[in-house]
């Protein structure tokens, strides 16, 4: 039977939501009502969840499962996500910046994380769109941010998510020299783990999604992939347009 993955993804958890006009930021900050809101619909509709490495390694029973990943290493990974996860026994993967994350709070928990069986995956050192870098600077932020962190955390990184959701073929190549066993993305699509994917894909959690949207992505296997379908069209759109005015459109009218 075919196995097939839904990452979703979050940024930052607030405590309260965002005045209109959204700026891209804040339409990607969920709040930690919805948030516990969201864990809580998983566990009561029964999801299988599992970790990023499950999905990675092929470790899967069910033929549909979800896994959580969070990026950007905000103080609310420690003091919202990570308490509410381990409390109901659900493992997810912070993907952090190298040179970015220096709060002391931060690093100070990753041993604790670590040692209840979450993860820490790259998420580069400066943030930036790896369209708009060369060969050079792509390597430099894979390998610099990898090595960075395995030597803060003691282990191994063995995940790095592309900024933006952004990269080319060359990133991909590049990702796999530098040593990381998957590369992740913000396209929205299920994962096939029986095909054995090097690119991960995700949907990110937005501020302004519902609590039904939220459920019927993770239960109703119709309701994802119309939502993979919208994707997909807008993702063509984007390209035409660019990314400032599709950035213009995300904020005024949810694109």
């Amino acid at each position: 039977m075919k196995k097939s993955v839904l990452v979703i993804n979050y940024h930052e958890i607030i405590s309260h939501e965002s005045t209109k006009p959204f700026s891209i930021k804040d339409i990607y900050s969920v709040t930690a009502n919805a948030f516990n809101g969201q864990v809580n619909t998983l566990i009561r509709k029964k999801v299988n969840l599992v970790s990023l490495d499950d999905v990675v390694n092929n470790r899967l029973s069910d033929e549909f499962s979800v896994a959580i990943t969070i990026d950007d290493g905000h103080l609310s990974d420690i003091e919202t996500v990570y308490p509410k996860l381990k409390a109901n026994q659900i493992k997810a993967t912070f993907f952090i910046l190298a040179d970015k994350q220096a709060d002391c709070k931060y690093w100070d928990a990753v041993p604790e994380l670590l040692n209840s069986g979450f993860s820490i995956g790259s998420h580069g050192c400066t943030h930036s769109d790896f369209k708009q870098l060369n060969a050079e600077e792509q390597l430099a932020e894979l390998a610099m941010s990898k090595n960075e962190l395995e030597r803060k955390i003691g282990s191994k990184v063995n995940y790095f998510a592309f900024p933006f959701g952004s990269y080319t073929k060359e990133s991909v190549q590049l990702a796999k020299q530098v040593g990381y066993k998957a590369v992740l993305t913000t396209e929205v699509k299920l994962n096939d783990t029986e095909s054995h994917p090097y690119i991960i894909h995700r949907w990110s959690v937005k501020q302004n999604t519902s609590l039904k949207e939220f459920e019927g992505m993770v239960t109703n296997q119709d309701i994802l992939r119309r939502k993979i379908a919208t994707s997909t069209i807008k993702k063509g759109i984007k390209k035409v347009i660019g990314k400032n005015f599709s950035d213009y459109l995300n904020v005024v009218f949810d694109f």
